[in-house]
């Protein structure tokens, strides 16, 4: 993990002075969505700088994104194969199936934006859906033989 790595992992930044105060708020939004925040507060009235105040609360965020990529990293290593069975990634892969499939098939079923799809966009989630479907078997046939 690079600061340039921590960085490119920030997808906006926002600053808020709260009234009345010398506290100032940064709120860093990561690229999954996420938000982070970092303070930073002035004892004197007379000491109080914006810029100083802004650059400290954004690294007071920054601190708090490291062992979130750190557990990222690792959490990604584990899965990729450090720690777990081949048995185990399957099962791993057929909970995170069913659920894309559950999830897809109550799109299809019930939403009124699946309605306003073109027809050639919701024949190919139809076809996506049989595909699937047709994965998960496949894979419960496989898990049913460890």
């Amino acid at each position: 993990m690079t600061l340039d790595a921590l960085e490119a992992n920030i997808k906006s930044r926002q600053f808020i002075i709260v009234p009345g105060s010398m506290l100032i708020i940064c709120v860093l939004t990561l690229q999954n969505g996420f938000n982070v925040t970092g303070e930073s507060a002035c004892a004197d009235p007379t000491m109080f700088n914006k810029e100083i105040g802004e650059r400290i609360s954004e690294d007071n965020a920054k601190k708090k994104i490291w062992p979130l990529m750190g557990y990222a990293l690792k959490q990604e290593l584990y899965l990729a194969g450090e720690g777990t069975t081949f048995q185990d990634r399957a099962r791993m892969e057929m909970r995170d199936l069913t659920d894309k499939l559950t999830k897809l098939q109550a799109f299809i079923n019930g939403a009124e934006q699946f309605q306003r799809l073109s027809e050639e966009e919701q024949d190919l989630l139809i076809q996506q859906l049989f595909c699937m479907d047709a994965y998960a078997r496949v894979l419960d046939k496989r898990i049913a033989r460890f």
